[in-house]
Formats: structure tokens, sequence, C-alpha cells
């Protein structure tokens, strides 16, 4: 025979307290209240569709995908993961060509295509 026995009670429903009442913890803000989300109310129209080309994937039509640094003083290639650094060169200048070419060595630092003349 076992020992088992079964006590039911009824508790009461469990609440917090604090020392404060409900008027004065309303009155007290919260300290880092200015880092709490915001989130505005502002509505936008829906967006619309748009056809993207990559300025990169037009880079590889051109004959030199790198003929934009050869205006650049001094361009040392750092590592392959790392990139390359480039001094003389104001990118503010760059034509549309340029802008391209330049578009195409920031995403594809590393590869074959980009390493003329290495």
């Amino acid at each position: 025979m076992s020992a088992v026995e079964t006590i039911t009670r009824n508790i009461s429903p469990l609440s917090l307290r604090s020392g404060q009442t409900k008027e004065s913890s309303e009155s007290i803000r919260y300290r880092y209240e200015h880092l709490l989300p915001y989130f505005a109310q502002d509505n936008y129209p829906p967006l619309t569709p748009f056809e993207h080309i990559d300025p990169g994937s037009r880079a590889l039509a051109y004959p030199n995908p790198r003929a934009f640094l050869d205006n650049a003083t001094k361009v040392t290639d750092l590592t392959p993961n790392l990139g390359t650094e480039v001094q003389g060169l104001n990118l503010a200048e760059l034509d549309s060509t340029g802008r391209d070419q330049l578009a195409l060595a920031v995403i594809a630092p590393n590869t074959r295509l980009l390493s003329f003349g290495s």
C-alpha cells in the first residue's frame, strides 16, 4: 500500500506589492525613457517595382575594369580579403564609368578579374 496523500487547498491569487501608492508610481518617470524605442506614425506610399542594374556588373563590359586607378599616385594591394589602399584619387571627380569601376572593385576586391598586372 502506498503512503501518498493528496492535499488540496485554495490559495489566494498573488499580487505584487511595493511601498508606493498608485498615485506616486504614476508620477515617477522611467529614468531611461529617452532610450526607449520610438514608433513614428508616418505613412508612406506603397513601394513601386523598379529594375535595378548593378553598377559593378556594368563595369565588367569595359576592357579594363581598373582603369579608374590610372590617375592614382599610389595603389597598394593590402591583402586579398582586406582590399586596396588608393592615394591621389579624388572620388568626387570620377565620371559614371569610373564610379562603375569603383563599385566593382569594392564588391569584388579579391577576384582574378581585378588583379591586372599582378
